[in-house]
């Protein structure tokens, strides 16, 4: 499996930055508007079998990163059809079912929530009276 450097940073001017570094991908976001940075990080915390965002994310040995129980109930699946564990994105072969914590992205969804807390707070102050709705 390979490694993952993922650096993500709030900036003042309330923009994120984030820097995510791996073998096969560099993503870097810079200075997008909100809709924009919310559209291009949602993916990133989500998971690919629940298409839900992530509670308990977690790396599996292809390098993709599920919901901890989607997985779980993944590899249940093979082995209750006799089917070698397969990686539900790539469909190859894992080598393991051991999966760990995404810590990475634990931290990115802190951050993101953070984010929308604070346009919701944005909106909800928006003097000239009329509703905002921030739709994610």
């Amino acid at each position: 499996m390979g490694s993952c450097l993922s650096n993500f940073y709030l900036q003042e001017d309330n923009h994120i930055t984030i820097d995510v570094i791996n073998p096969l991908v560099h993503v870097t976001l810079y200075n997008n508007s909100y809709l924009d940075q919310v559209k291009n990080i949602v993916p990133m915390i989500t998971c690919p079998i629940t298409h839900e965002e992530f509670e308990r994310p977690v790396v599996a040995a292809d390098g993709h990163t599920y919901e901890f129980i989607a997985i779980y109930q993944w590899f249940r699946h093979c082995n209750q059809r006799n089917q070698p564990i397969t990686s539900p994105v790539t469909g190859q072969v894992l080598t393991t079912v051991k999966c760990y914590p995404n810590y990475s992205v634990q931290y990115l969804q802190r951050v993101l929530r953070e984010k929308r807390r604070q346009k919701q707070r944005e909106t909800e102050d928006d003097e000239d009276g009329s509703e905002g709705q921030i739709i994610l």
